[in-house]
């Protein structure tokens, strides 16, 4: 299946990438320097309702059940952090990518209950170094593309907004365990549910 250029993301990403060259250019060097973090990990996936199954299973009762009950979603997650930090505060741009699939007690006895969530998460984020071994961040989330599969359709939520807040530990020079939690509201033509992310992963920080 050939898919649909989402210009709207390609669009947000070299507006950020723009952000990033301008500060990179105007500001002093002596006092700021390039913040740079590499991650990958793990995410848990809560949605309140099945995004598909409303769509593809509204014609029984047993799939407006489903549809109403939500899922668990599990898989990688991976991404960077870009941007410039001084005195222990940073800011710059975040892309995060993801593929999820969903957890349901019932797909051994039917293939097409099974879904997949794929994002595509660009936005701008704050970070702070605490006097401790922690540093708190945030991620503004303003325009998410996220893409929900199964073996009955193929739909993009191009609408899609949220934050993601989390809480990393400085373990090892420029090493650390991070742990996050993200609402996004994914919205679109024919989709609509609230997702609730959990994520841990491991990252470099440059």
């Amino acid at each position: 299946m050939i898919r649909k250029i989402d210009w709207k993301i390609h669009f947000l990403t070299a507006i950020y990438s723009l952000l990033f060259l301008t500060g990179f250019f105007f500001t002093p060097l002596s006092s700021a320097k390039i913040h740079m973090e590499p991650y990958a990990g793990w995410s848990l996936t809560f949605t309140n309702s099945a995004p598909i199954a409303r769509e593809t299973f509204n014609k029984t009762n047993s799939a407006i059940k489903y549809a109403r009950t939500g899922r668990y979603y599990t898989g990688p997650t991976a991404g960077m952090r870009l941007g410039y930090s001084s005195l222990g505060l940073a800011v710059g741009v975040d892309l995060n990518l993801g593929y999820w699939k969903s957890l349901y007690k019932e797909e051994s006895k039917d293939s097409r209950n099974k879904e997949t969530i794929v994002p595509t998460l660009p936005g701008l984020f704050v970070s702070y170094k605490l006097p401790v071994l922690f540093r708190a961040y945030a991620t503004l989330i303003p325009y998410a593309r996220v893409q929900l599969e199964n073996e009955q359709t193929n739909l993009t939520c191009s609408k899609s907004k949220g934050v993601k807040l989390g809480i990393s530990y400085l373990s090892l020079p420029f090493i650390s365990v991070n742990f996050e939690y993200m609402p996004l509201h994914i919205y679109g033509d024919n989709c609509n549910t609230m997702s609730h992310t959990g994520t841990a992963y491991v990252n470099f920080v440059f």
